[in-house]
């Protein structure tokens, strides 16, 4: 195997396999908890009292064992979070004059800081949020006119 073929097997897996396998079981056992109530957690090494985790934050914790479990990459971003447009266009998947547009017509919020925007990542969440929203009205739409045209 050449240095570069090497490299690039080791960029594979984001996590050691017994981190993700004790991560697997971790997850395996959150998920069969009843999540909808706040947990206790022990943590070895203090004291025997319980940490209590509420719904919202075993959601995210779900999510994050469930990352490392499938040896993906994990990443927090906080809403204040800034991104270029660039970046912000990585994220949608879509390209960097695009993003731009969006700015323009104002369905995305973003600030200029001299001559660049930036956008925050609560804003980014907000369009992504607005553009699956109107997606499902879409979708919901296009089958009601095909049970339309299916009943015709």
């Amino acid at each position: 195997m050449s240095k570069g073929a090497a490299k690039i097997k080791a960029q594979e897996n984001q996590f050691p396999e017994e981190v993700r396998n004790k991560t697997t079981e971790a997850l395996r056992r959150l998920r069969a908890a009843d999540l909808t109530q706040p947990v206790d957690v022990f943590v070895n090494g203090t004291e025997n009292e319980p940490i209590t985790l509420h719904p919202v934050v075993l959601e995210l914790i779900t999510e994050v064992l469930a990352r490392v479990s499938a040896d993906q990459p994990v990443s927090i971003i906080t809403p204040d979070t800034v991104f270029t447009t660039q970046q912000a266009a990585d994220m949608l998947n879509v390209s960097r004059p695009y993003v731009v547009q969006l700015i323009d017509r104002g369905d995305l919020a973003a600030e200029k800081v001299g001559r660049h925007r930036r956008i925050k990542a609560s804003d980014l969440t907000d369009y992504r949020r607005r553009q699956q929203a109107d997606a499902r009205v879409a979708a919901k739409e296009m089958a009601e006119l095909t049970a339309d045209w299916e009943d015709d």
